[in-house]
C-alpha cells in the first residue's frame, strides 16, 4: 500500500493505492480520499472494477508461455525491427523531467485526437514521484519515441496507469503496424523490468467490454494471458467542501 496526496483545483486530494482496509488516520488532512484496487470489499460505498493480473514470480519463459501465440510473434517481430525501450523509476524521472513533459504531451495529444475528455493529471504524477511510486517506459524507432506506459507500484504490485500509442500520427498502415509490436514489446519489457526489481504482479489497470474502443483494448490485454481479478474503488468525501465536490460531480 502506499498513498499520496495532490491538489485538483481548490481540493486537496489523497490517493491511498491497495489499501486491504480502510485507512481513517490518511482521511484527514485532505477533502476527497480515492481509494484505489482495494483487494478486499470495503465497509463503505464502493465501485468494482475487473482487472486482469500477470504472476511474475515465474521465469521469463514462463511469462512469455501465458501470452497468445499472436502476441509472442509480435514481440519477436519487435525484437528484430530494432525497437529500443527504456524503463525509468521515480529517481531517474526527478533528474530526467523532459521523460514527463514529453509522456503528458502525448497523452494529451491522443486524448484530443480522439475527442476525449480528461487531461494528464500532472499534480498527482508528481505527488506519485515523489512518494517513489512512478515508474516510466517508453519505445522507440529510430530514436523517435511511439509508445509510453506509466505506472503506480507500491513494491509488489505495479499497476498500468497510462498507456500512449501514437500509432494515429503515422500516415501508413506499415508504421502504425510496427508500433502496435513496440507496444507489445514494451509490455512485455516492462513485465520482466518489474519482475527485476522483486514485484510479483503485474495489473493491467482494468479489463472490461463497453463501446469498440474500449473492447479492442480490453482483447489486446487479454492477449498477454493475465487472470482476471475483482478489485474495489471507493471515494471518502472527508469535508464539507469535498461533499459538496461531489454532490455536484454526480
Amino acid at each position: 500500500m502506499f498513498h499520496a496526496k495532490y491538489k485538483k483545483s481548490f481540493l486537496t486530494m489523497r490517493a491511498i493505492w491497495f489499501s486491504e482496509h480502510r485507512e481513517k488516520e490518511l482521511e484527514k488532512g485532505c477533502h476527497i480520499a480515492y481509494y484505489h484496487y482495494m483487494p478486499n470489499k470495503p465497509s463503505l460505498p464502493f465501485k468494482e472494477v475487473t482487472t486482469l493480473w500477470t504472476d511474475l514470480k515465474g521465469s521469463p519463459d514462463d511469462i512469455l508461455s501465458t501470452m497468445d501465440k499472436s502476441v509472442r510473434y509480435e514481440i519477436r517481430r519487435a525484437q528484430r525491427d530494432r525497437i529500443q525501450t527504456g524503463f525509468f523509476d521515480s529517481a531517474h524521472l526527478s533528474g530526467a523531467p523532459e521523460i514527463i513533459e514529453e509522456f503528458s504531451w502525448a497523452y494529451n495529444h491522443f486524448l484530443e485526437a480522439k475527442n476525449l475528455p480528461g487531461r494528464f493529471n500532472y499534480n498527482a504524477v508528481e505527488a506519485y514521484k515523489e512518494t517513489g511510486r512512478f515508474f516510466v517506459s517508453l519505445a522507440k524507432h529510430n530514436e523517435q519515441s511511439c509508445v509510453y506506459h506509466g505506472y503506480v507500484a507500491d513494491g509488489n504490485i505495479a499497476r498500468l496507469l497510462y498507456s500512449v500509442s501514437l500509432f494515429r500520427d503515422a500516415d501508413d498502415p506499415a508504421t502504425r503496424a510496427l508500433i502496435g509490436r513496440a507496444n507489445r514489446l514494451l509490455h512485455f519489457d516492462d513485465l520482466l523490468a518489474f519482475k527485476g526489481i522483486g514485484y510479483s504482479l503485474y495489473d493491467w489497470g482494468g479489463y472490461s467490454y463497453g463501446d469498440e474502443d474500449v473492447s479492442n483494448i480490453s482483447r489486446f490485454k487479454f492477449g498477454f494471458g493475465g487472470k482476471p481479478m475483482i478489485v474495489y474503488d471507493a471515494i471518502v468525501p472527508c469535508s464539507w467542501l469535498g461533499k459538496l465536490a461531489l454532490r455536484v460531480r454526480k
